[in-house]
């Protein structure tokens, strides 16, 4: 049996942009990071809220964290007959 890695994990996605990480573990909700506060109304520059960004934590296809389970399998989950 091959070992699990990030690629067969159920909550894994492949970064489809060729710059960067090869995906993202989406196990959990995206962090929430604030960039950059809005000038004060009246103020040059002043926009009308925060600059907020998400992030999923990036990872390569060959880690695993040991965690999770794998992708479902492309023939599905049939049940064997029994006799």
């Amino acid at each position: 049996m091959e070992q699990p890695t990030c690629s067969s994990c159920h909550y894994w996605k492949v970064n489809d942009n060729q710059e960067g990480p090869d995906g993202w573990c989406c196990r959990f909700p995206p962090s929430v990071v604030v960039m950059d506060m809005p000038a004060m109304p009246g103020m040059p520059g002043a926009r009308p809220g925060p600059d907020v960004h998400s992030f999923m934590p990036a990872t390569l296809k060959d880690w695993w964290c040991g965690e999770h389970k794998g992708k479902p399998s492309a023939s599905g989950s049939k049940s064997k007959k029994r006799k």
